[in-house]
């Protein structure tokens, strides 16, 4: 499968949580808790958002808060580790 170049995704733990930081063009579109899946669901849904299956309105439906204002965004990298297809 192609992997869109304009689209990064961060991992993070905090405490007992899981969540994914999804990105587009440099700007997040949306954070999801996947606390309480696999860490094996947590890879095919990172796959399939860089690959285009997972759609930005499924990131936005599921997302837990607002996000910030696309300026504050502009130009910005996610500052974890971000998947990569090898």
């Amino acid at each position: 499968m192609k992997i869109l170049e304009n689209r990064s995704t961060s991992f993070k733990h905090v405490g007992n949580m899981t969540y994914v930081e999804f990105y587009e063009d440099n700007k997040m579109i949306g954070l999801i808790d996947y606390s309480k899946h696999s860490m094996y669901y947590i890879e095919d849904a990172i796959e399939n958002f860089m690959t285009g299956i997972l759609t930005k309105e499924t990131i936005k439906r599921y997302n837990l808060g607002a996000i910030p204002d696309e300026k504050e965004n502009e130009n910005q990298e996610p500052n974890s580790t971000s998947y990569q297809d090898s």
